[in-house]
């Protein structure tokens, strides 16, 4: 079992046109769906976000605020890293609501630092990913620089990928098309 499991959801959803966390799908919030994932494969359950009260509804998980108040990704995996006291943490993303059990266990017994990452048709996706307490010191030097961009960062770190055909489970959720070519109907 993973001891720590974090949930970055502090996204403005500017593409999806409202909160796409809270959008149903097959009858529940997305996020509720990486949650019950998260809950599958972790003892412990965090979802990262500015807002804390918008999820007060999901139980059974520690809701935490992003202790940098700008709003980006980044922002998310250092509160993670700063909080726990684990070697390394899984973190996932609230849009991704099609992952498996398997795909994250098998990326956590996998993993290696600095970070341990899925490439899907030669796209390297930064969430899912078991992310090592070691990157803490360059993820702030890199945002005290005033650097946002994930893949930026990921670009001075040692990356151990992993491979997977699975284009469903992939699925981030960016516009209700998404969902479509998903194969969930919408509400």
């Amino acid at each position: 079992m993973i001891p720590e499991c974090y949930i970055l959801a502090g996204g403005k959803s500017r593409r999806f046109g409202q909160d796409k966390t809270l959008y149903p799908i097959e009858g529940k919030p997305m996020i509720l769906h990486v949650v019950e994932l998260a809950r599958r494969v972790s003892e412990r359950v965090f979802i990262l976000s500015k807002d804390v009260q918008k999820y007060a509804f999901i139980k059974g998980v520690d809701i935490l605020k992003d202790y940098v108040h700008e709003q980006f990704a980044l922002a998310g995996v250092y509160t993670a890293l700063k909080r726990t006291s684990y070697e390394k943490v899984l973190i996932l993303s609230a849009d991704m609501p099609y992952l498996r059990p398997d795909i994250l266990t098998h990326l956590w017994k996998s993993s290696q630092p600095d970070v341990s990452l899925y490439k899907v048709n030669e796209k390297l996706y930064p969430f899912p990913g078991v992310y090592y307490r070691s990157v803490l010191p360059p993820l702030e030097d890199y945002i005290l620089k005033g650097r946002r961009r994930v893949g930026k960062f990921l670009e001075l770190l040692r990356i151990n990928t992993l491979t997977s055909e699975e284009k469903r489970a992939f699925t981030n959720v960016n516009t209700l098309e998404d969902i479509l070519q998903a194969g969930a109907e919408p509400p």
